[in-house]
């Protein structure tokens, strides 16, 4: 499909009811010198076109791994209807990597675990197995204790999705596991992702991800796209506007004057966006202020 215009593409992308992936390439300066030589006018600004297409309703990825998984996890899996992640492992080292990854995305949140919860989890668990979050069952963890696990898992409350992770140990019986996963995964009502490291060839009809960021990096990504597909749908957030306020400003700008910095904060704040604060002090009233100051 072509369109006469950038804006007709971005209307169409914003009325889209499943999610749009776009690959952009051409972002570095070596990168945009080769594109200039036949097709040129399609490269733009990276960060404009980042903005605008993001705004639009669009999953923006700019590297062809990323665009992979985040296609494989939109193709084969539930979307998550909450933030809220669990990860449940046989490996503590992988198990920390991930949640750093969940707890630094934009879009996914580590979901903390209730006494009542974890004391549920705790039943028929060798005592060294961590039963916060991440849920880790082991190296030893049979097929019978994933499954158990999961089953478990899934009645947390406010869960957005439960990520996997099977490594490779001398008594991991990796189809199996990967058969639990799949079959648990097709009767809950959240997505329940399989992670396996140290195997490349996974002979399994499960789709399933190598490392822990190819999926928490596309599954945040998902999970900022229905947040924004909400916005769009609801027309955006209601700005209340200062007429008087927005007034005096346009009458400054008008005799070409400068806006001051509180200025700029205090529109910028009218149309809901967050701006850090900032005041006039003196060698007086400095002192009364905390530390650090800038």
């Amino acid at each position: 499909m072509l369109f006469r215009s950038g804006k007709e593409f971005v209307l169409k992308l914003k009325k889209c009811r499943e999610p749009v992936v776009i690959l952009k390439s051409g972002t570095s300066v070596e990168a945009k010198r080769a594109i200039q030589s036949h097709t040129g006018a399609m490269a733009g600004e990276t960060q404009v076109a980042r903005t605008t297409l993001e705004d639009a309703g669009v999953i923006y990825v700019s590297e062809i791994d990323k665009f992979i998984d985040v296609v494989k996890l939109l193709s084969h899996y539930r979307l998550p209807k909450k933030d809220k992640v669990v990860i449940v492992t046989n490996a503590g080292g992988p198990g920390v990597i991930a949640t750093d990854f969940v707890s630094q995305s934009s879009g996914l949140e580590l979901s903390h675990l209730s006494n009542k919860e974890q004391k549920n989890l705790r039943k028929d668990f060798p005592a060294e197995a961590a039963v916060k979050n991440p849920v880790d069952l082991l190296g030893d963890a049979t097929t019978e204790r994933y499954h158990q696990t999961l089953k478990k898992v899934l009645k947390i409350k406010k869960l957005g999705a439960v990520i996997v992770i099977v490594t490779k140990q001398s008594n991991t019986d990796l189809r199996t596991i990967l058969r639990v996963i799949g079959m648990v995964g097709k009767s809950a009502e959240v997505p329940v992702l399989p992670v396996v490291i140290g195997e490349k060839d996974v002979k399994n009809k499960l789709p399933v991800f190598m490392y822990p960021s190819a999926l928490t990096d596309g599954l945040s990504d998902v999970a900022v796209w229905q947040k924004r597909k909400k916005i769009i749908k609801s027309g955006g957030k209601n700005v209340k506007i200062d007429n008087v306020r927005m007034e005096k400003v346009g009458n400054k700008l008008a005799k070409g004057k400068v806006l001051s910095y509180s200025d700029g904060c205090e529109v910028v704040n009218m149309y809901g966006l967050n701006f850090l604060e900032a005041w006039r002090v003196d060698k007086v009233n400095a002192k009364k202020l905390s530390y650090p100051q800038v």
